[in-house]
């Protein structure tokens, strides 16, 4: 596939890291190393979990979402960029999709405070099981598109000397719900090697690897991994662009870039932002991008004072007018961005499952907290498309009318973008360009 004929509008992994704590498993067994995907033998006359006050299973519905779900997961989303974005001065991008699914997973192994915060967090508003029926719900929204390439695929990897901790009705959950492989590895570098290579694959070589060299230990319970892949063309085909013109950056200083140039009929705007949409083919996704109306304004600081509201309202209240009502200009550009999400997640909330009190009492009877989230990801824009990668990692150890006059918009100092499901106006990836 020739990149200059194809729109990888984006590509994502999230990956789950589960370690035990500090006391250690009595009477563990030691189980030889197995083939990918295969099912652990896990003791099966545990008490079944769904008897325990946590996550009921068979109360879960993952065939329609539930509003309020709906609407916590799109604050967890804008909370979360809002976060990241106050955090750095440089460009950045998250996807919301991949650290929810990742963390979906781990919460449905949650019990007692730490379920609780978990779902505060992630689906304010919401039950245990509304956030696992949403979960679900928005997993298979993922398989099903049309006139693109959207692919996702989740894993958990468990620790072949400690896999026998963990309860069967749990992975046969994450199995019917989240469509997990289920893995067993040594917690070593073999073990990074092959969780680095199912990553590999599943993106198609984007991201070569998610788990830095020596970052797994014997401690480490189980990696939850999630992986969402997005490829598209433009739906006007390869856009027409201009060499060699002026982008000013955060700092003031001056860039030349080469800039995208098309048209669109949606405009998107309030008082405070001005943008458009370039639409997909099929049309299921576009990318929207937003650009500040005070020029003094960078791009972080505008994405870290937009609410869930705000954006959902940006989104609604988007106009249409003409085919060519509104004339584009956005520039190329590509980075990398990586970071740590323990310090967003804890402050928004999510204290419990960081601490030594953790209780994942829904997946094992042992003691297991998270221990590190880490996200990583990459994006290139360029006049023939996009192309875009992340990674999430969890460590765990034991309509209104437009104008009838035309708009120009040109994307020529900081801006903030998202690709949005139009079906549902949720951004699969969102991010910030302060500096090119």
């Amino acid at each position: 596939m020739k990149f200059a004929t194809r729109l990888t509008a984006s590509l994502l992994i999230a990956s789950v890291l589960l370690a035990g704590c500090s006391r250690s498993l009595a009477g563990e067994s030691q189980i030889t190393e197995q083939s990918l995907y295969m099912t652990p033998n896990v003791i099966s006359e545990r008490t079944p979990i769904t008897d325990r006050a946590a996550v009921d299973f068979n109360a879960v519905d993952y065939s329609q979402y539930q509003e309020s779900a709906f609407n916590g997961y799109l604050e967890f989303a804008m909370n979360l960029y809002a976060s990241e974005a106050s955090k750095t001065d440089s460009n950045m991008m998250i996807s919301p999709a991949s650290i929810f699914l990742a963390l979906g997973m781990t919460s449905a192994g949650a019990a007692g405070d730490t379920l609780t915060q978990m779902t505060d967090v992630m689906t304010p508003g919401a039950t245990p099981e509304e956030l696992q029926g949403f979960g679900g719900y928005y997993y298979r929204t993922l398989l099903q598109n049309s006139g693109i390439t959207l692919h996702t695929a989740n894993s958990i990897w468990l620790n072949n000397t400690r896999a026998d901790s963990v309860y069967q009705d749990y992975l046969d959950f994450v199995t019917l719900n989240y469509g997990a492989d289920i893995g067993m590895i040594s917690m070593n570098s073999e073990g990074e090697e092959t969780i680095n290579s199912w990553v590999n694959r599943q993106t198609s070589g984007m991201i070569p690897a998610i788990i830095s060299p020596g970052s797994l230990s014997g401690d480490d319970i189980a990696v939850l991994v999630n992986a969402v892949a997005f490829e598209s063309n433009w739906e006007a085909g390869n856009l027409r662009y201009n060499r060699n013109l002026p982008f000013t950056n955060a700092d003031g200083s001056e860039a030349r870039v080469t800039m995208i140039k098309t048209t669109s009929r949606t405009y998107v705007s309030n008082e405070d932002a001005i943008g458009c949409t370039i639409s997909y083919e099929g049309g299921r996704y576009v990318f929207m991008a937003l650009m500040p109306t005070d020029p003094s304004v960078d791009a972080n600081t505008f994405a870290s004072g937009l609410t869930a509201e705000e954006y959902m309202s940006l989104w609604l209240n988007r106009s249409y007018g003409s085919v060519d009502s509104v004339y584009i200009a956005l520039p190329e550009f590509s980075y990398d961005y990586d970071t740590y999400l323990n310090s967003t997640l804890v402050g928004m909330g999510m204290t419990a499952p960081f601490s030594d009190s953790a209780d994942f009492g829904n997946m094992s009877e042992n003691p297991i907290s998270i221990d590190e989230v880490i996200h990583v990801t990459h994006i290139e824009v360029d006049h023939t498309g996009t192309r875009a990668a992340a990674s999430t990692a969890v460590v765990e150890t034991m309509a209104v009318g437009v104008s009838p006059d035309p708009k120009y918009i040109t994307f020529d100092r900081p801006f903030i973008y998202a690709i949005v499901d139009v079906d549902t106006g949720l951004p699969l990836f969102i991010g910030t360009v302060n500096y090119l």
